[in-house]
């Protein structure tokens, strides 16, 4: 299997409409990928996250073995801290100060998952 292409090419696509005016707006995209030693990010749709939107605790269903490398990251790609996890797969997220959107992203088994959520 040859290894996959660290390069991305591609146009970004869109209308801006405002003031009476509608532009058809076209940007050229290029992107130098990297690669890690780690899974690719895997769709985590087999994982619910509960309560969401959470206050106190955000727990994960769905794992078959324990989270890892768990990060919580905010709108502005910040890396928050969390609390360590509990035996039935929660994390504390009481001690994030703005309610809004964040992901979580954890790996299990060598593969690394992203799931969105809201904190209230």
């Amino acid at each position: 299997m040859a290894a996959p292409n660290p390069n991305f090419v591609g146009t970004l696509n869109f209308n801006v409409q405002g003031a009476g005016l509608l532009a058809n707006v076209s940007v050229p995209i290029r992107a130098n990928l990297s690669m890690t030693g780690m899974g690719e990010i895997t769709n985590a749709n087999a994982y619910t996250l509960y309560p969401n939107p959470a206050q106190d605790i955000l727990c994960v269903d769905g794992l078959t073995s324990e989270m890892k490398n768990i990060k919580v990251i905010d709108v502005l790609g910040r890396i928050r801290p969390v609390s360590s996890t509990s035996p039935n797969h929660c994390i504390s997220i009481s001690d994030l100060q703005e309610d809004g959107f964040y992901i979580l992203q954890w790996e299990e088994n060598g593969v690394v998952y992203r799931k969105s959520w809201i904190k209230n």
